[in-house]
This record gives structure tokens, C-alpha cells and sequence, in this order.
């Protein structure tokens, strides 16, 4: 009984979805209260409902890999694994969320429930797309400063072989051939440090 009192306790006050699906019944038939702070719908809404009721309530993204998922813990395919879904809450956000589903088997060794805990994960999600965001701005920065710098570089180079060709000067012309090689092993230290 002290154990029973402590699971209820655990499950009940966890910011997760815990839920238990009879594989017997093809029913939910266990839903913590945090089902509601995560999809904005009461638990009463999915217990005693098939897998199908669920992915139609929350309009999950996936379906069919989903369903697929959960077909392969109820046949004993995979005795557990974790997956990934976007859903639409009752206030028709969307969140992303991540499940571990576990089978639970019989002495015979047949699958009979699946235990599951759902966390949502959708600020980090934001922010993994914010960082992505700001990687893809530093590339393109980064491409267009390189561009710049071996355009100016070709100009400076362009400039030296005009200059070249307008000097008669054996001496100014050696020092300009020898900056435009100068010019030319910048440009080349230049590709190496950005590639």
C-alpha cells in the first residue's frame, strides 16, 4: 500500500506524461494530470481511447510513424524506444514532444502494457532552430567577407599589372612584380584560413 501511495504521488506531481496503454484492451488506460498542462486537453480525454483517438486528438504531425511505433511495441518488435512528434494543443500551438515507451511482458513472454513518459521539449526545440539560424547567418557573412576580400585583392593585382604595363623601369618593375607575388600569397593564405 505504502508503495501504491508512492507511485500515485510520483506520477501525479511529475511535469511529464506518464501513461500506461493496455495492449489487451487497445485502451489508455492510465494518464497523469501533467497530460493536461502539456496539451491543454484532461486526461479523460484519452483514457479508455485506442492509439488512433490520441493521434487524432493532438493532430500529431507523424501519423503513421506514430502508429507504426506503436504497433512494433505491441506485437514485441521492439521491447521499447523513444520518438519524437510535433502535436497541436487545445489552444491549437503547436509543441514538440518526445516519447520513451517501454513494453511490459507477461511470464510467457507476450507484451501486455505499454509504459510511456512524455516530456515536451519545445523551447529547446526554439532554440536549437535560433542557434541554427544564427550558424547559417555567420556562414553567409562569412562567404560574403571572403568574396569581398579576394575581389580586392584581384583589383589590387589588376592595378599592379596596369601600373606594370605603363612603367618603363626595370627596377620599379621588379619591386611591382614583386608585390603582386606579396598580393597573391595574401590571397592564398586567405583561401587556407577560411577553408
Amino acid at each position: 500500500q505504502l508503495s501504491e501511495t508512492r507511485y500515485k504521488n510520483l506520477t501525479e506531481n511529475s511535469s511529464a506524461v506518464i501513461f500506461s496503454y493496455s495492449i489487451e484492451n487497445n485502451v489508455f488506460d492510465f494518464v497523469n494530470s501533467a497530460f493536461e498542462q502539456v496539451t491543454g486537453y484532461e486526461p479523460e480525454k484519452i483514457i479508455n481511447k485506442d492509439i488512433i483517438n490520441f493521434v487524432e486528438l493532438l493532430n500529431i504531425d507523424q501519423k503513421e510513424d506514430f502508429i507504426s511505433h506503436f504497433e512494433n511495441l505491441t506485437t514485441g518488435h521492439s521491447s521499447g524506444s523513444g520518438i519524437q512528434y510535433v502535436v497541436q494543443d487545445a489552444d491549437n500551438k503547436f509543441k514538440w514532444l518526445f516519447q520513451k515507451t517501454v513494453s511490459i511482458f507477461n511470464a510467457d513472454g507476450v507484451p501486455v502494457t505499454i509504459d510511456g513518459i512524455i516530456t515536451e521539449y519545445s523551447d529547446q526545440k526554439k532554440i536549437e532552430e535560433e542557434l541554427q539560424e544564427l550558424v547559417d547567418q555567420k556562414d553567409l557573412l562569412l562567404n560574403e567577407i571572403n568574396h569581398r576580400v579576394k575581389n580586392n585583392m584581384q583589383i589590387i593585382s589588376s592595378l599592379i599589372n596596369l601600373q606594370v604595363d605603363l612603367n618603363k623601369d626595370e627596377n620599379s618593375i621588379k619591386f611591382l612584380r614583386a608585390t603582386e607575388d606579396r598580393i597573391n600569397t595574401m590571397a592564398l593564405v586567405h583561401d587556407n584560413v577560411y577553408d
